[in-house]
């Protein structure tokens, strides 16, 4: 008996299976991209919140102490010094121990190396208060490394630092106005291992859109304004606001359509 023979399938996929195929494959794609654009959400949430915890935490060692962590004159008397960053201070050495500020209400971070400066004892301080975890060292003279001298942020490789910008006017980086302390954020510049006073705000971590979203959903949505700022100049091909200019601090805005990074602060709202 003869078996009838089935005609052969021809090589290759049909339109329905790479319909399917590409179908699979969009979906894929696509689960990636929300993916990671829910994770850089959560980060920059994860931002926001640790800003204001440092707020609240510099708010509850002054309500506690009378004074700012950093600048506070009498810091070795609570807990002793750290006799190779302030060997001239006094107090009993300690380990790890702190220094004092000069007690005149203004966090400095500037200075030389071999440096300590009020701006580097911030942490240092809130750990030894137990207002925040962690142990920071205070000598930032071969540069400044999340974990060991500033926590660490959600994003990689990038920290905080307090400073005092007092009021600008003309200032070569920041719209006019008023800022007291602020929070600076990046990823510390290092400068191959010496002392660099601008480091957390050296290298920015931030584009203007992120930026955008972050003022727009928590402050007023502008970058010379309000409680998050942005440099209005960051040395970049293009920058990350719309003007250069110190006198549009109240008309600038972020420059959305832009592939650049901006230098973010937080204000601490104490003018």
């Amino acid at each position: 008996m003869q078996h009838l023979k089935h005609p052969s399938r021809p090589g290759g996929f049909s339109l329905l299976e790479m319909s399917v195929v590409l179908i699979i494959v969009g979906l894929i794609v696509g689960g990636v991209t929300v993916n990671r654009e829910m994770i850089r959400a959560a980060e920059l949430r994860r931002v926001l919140k640790d800003a204001d915890t440092y707020k609240a935490a510099i708010n509850t060692f002054r309500d506690k102490y009378l004074a700012l962590p950093g600048d506070m004159s009498n810091a070795t008397s609570f807990w002793g010094k750290d006799n190779t960053a302030c060997p001239a201070d006094s107090g009993a050495v300690a380990e790890p121990g702190t220094c004092n500020g000069d007690g005149d209400g203004h966090i400095i971070l500037s200075g030389s190396a071999p440096f300590i400066s009020e701006g580097t004892a911030v942490w240092n301080q809130l750990a030894l208060a137990g207002i925040i975890e962690g142990t920071y060292d205070l000598d930032w003279g071969a540069g400044a490394y999340p974990e060991t001298h500033a926590p660490v942020s959600a994003l990689s490789e990038s920290s905080y630092a307090v400073d005092y910008y007092g009021t600008l006017s003309g200032a070569t980086w920041w719209y006019d106005g008023d800022y007291g302390h602020v929070i600076r954020f990046g990823i510390p510049n290092n400068n191959g291992g010496t002392f660099c006073p601008s480091c957390f705000d050296a290298n920015p971590h931030f584009n203007p859109q992120d930026t955008w979203r972050l003022d727009t959903k928590t402050d007023d949505g502008l970058p010379g304004t309000g409680n998050i700022r942005a440099a209005k100049n960051d040395e970049l091909p293009a920058t990350c606001t719309s003007s250069i200019n110190a006198a549009n601090t109240f008309t600038a805005t972020y420059q959305v359509d832009v592939n650049t990074l901006c230098l973010v602060i937080f204000l601490l709202g104490d003018e």
